[in-house]
Order: C-alpha cells, then structure tokens, then sequence
C-alpha cells in the first residue's frame, strides 16, 4: 500500500494529505501510532485537562476526538472497500465531542483506546487488496478512494499533533 502515486482530495482534505509522507501507508500507521503514543504519554493527567483558550478542547477532548474520527473514517473506508455505494454523510465533531464527556475519564484510557482503534485499523487495512484501495465512494458530496481515506486518517493525526505543539505545551 505505497503512497507513490498522487492522491486527489476535496480541499478540505488537502491540508491532511499533504501531511502524509511517502511510503508505505499501513507502515506510516503504525509508525505513527507508535510516535503519538510516545508523545501524549508525557503528557500528565493534570495537564491532560488544559484548553489553551475559552470554548477550545481539552487534550483529552482532543485524543477523544482523533478516535471517534478515526472510528467513523475507518467505516467509511469499510463501507467503500465492501462496494457499499450509499452516499455517506460528513459529521459534526463538535456534539461528538460534547456528549463523550471525555474529560470524566483518565488520559492514560484514552490514550489506550487511541491504539486499540489504531491498530484495529491497521488489521483491517493490511487486508485490502489494490483494488480496494481505488474503490470510490461518495462522502460528505466528494468522491474519495479508500486510499485517500486511508491516507486522510494519517494527516488528521499530525494536523492536531502540530496544534498541540504549538498552542498546548
């Protein structure tokens, strides 16, 4: 699964894309995982807690919405890669944020829940053939191949591990 070729994305992906090194996209999992494990573990309870301005996320809000992203991008590419050609709908993060209540639990779960979804998704992408990886469906009005999709997942985790490199810490 190379990320050789050029990927064509709505804009709003593109700045999660252009994110996304060349290679191998299963190995960029789960190097990433590995990395942003690494990274947030640092990262004390208390200051787990932190929101850098009024109405912003809290790092655990955070790492609860990289998973709850990642979980709905994963079945997005499912639906795709099985030839399931229904129109899937965007989402609005915001009330997922909200009603997970994410700040009632401790940093260290969710963090753990972070890598189970992970490599959960790297068991199920490892899995797909090259066919798969070109299937097209529609999301949110926009074409996308499951390797786009694959690819958006990867970029959405570095988006927000910059923001918290330069507004958290």
């Amino acid at each position: 699964m190379d990320n050789n070729s050029s990927i064509i994305v709505p804009e709003f992906f593109r700045n999660y894309i252009k994110r996304v090194p060349d290679g191998n996209l299963i190995d960029i999992h789960e190097e990433q995982v590995k990395k942003l494990i690494d990274f947030y573990s640092q990262i004390s309870e208390e200051k787990s807690f932190y929101r850098y301005a009024d109405g912003k996320w809290s790092l655990k809000e955070l790492i609860g919405h990289i998973t709850d992203t990642e979980r709905i991008f994963a079945y997005r590419i499912l639906r795709i890669a099985r030839n399931d050609k229904t129109p899937l709908p965007g989402y609005d993060e915001n009330p997922y944020v909200t009603n997970a209540l994410f700040d009632q639990f401790d940093f260290s779960l969710l963090l753990k829940h972070y890598k189970n979804v992970r490599q959960s998704n790297i068991d199920l992408f490892s899995t797909f053939t090259n066919s798969d990886l070109d299937k097209i469906g529609t999301v949110e009005n926009n074409e996308l191949s499951v390797k786009a999709l694959i690819a958006i997942i990867i970029g959405h985790a570095e988006h927000h591990l910059a923001v918290v490199q330069e507004r958290y810490l």
